[in-house]
C-alpha cells in the first residue's frame, strides 16, 4: 500500500510542478494523500495487532 501512496504522490507533485496546478489544489492533493497514508497506516496496525494475537494464541497451544 505504502508503494502505491508514494506512485500516487509522485504523480500528483509531477502535475503540480508541469501544469501550474492553482495553490487550492495542492492543499486537497495534500490532503487527500494524508488521508490514503493515515489509511494505510491504520491498516497495518490493525494486521501487526492480528499477528501478535495469532502469535500469543500458538504459544498458549504450545505448552
Amino acid at each position: 500500500m505504502a508503494a502505491v501512496v508514494e506512485a500516487e504522490l509522485e504523480a500528483m507533485l509531477n502535475a503540480v510542478l508541469t501544469m501550474g496546478v492553482m495553490p487550492s489544489s495542492v492543499t486537497v492533493i495534500c490532503h487527500s494523500v494524508q488521508q490514503r497514508v493515515a489509511a494505510a497506516l491504520s491498516e497495518a496496525s490493525k494486521k501487526r495487532r492480528s499477528v501478535a494475537a495469532m502469535a500469543v494464541s500458538a504459544r498458549h497451544i504450545h505448552r
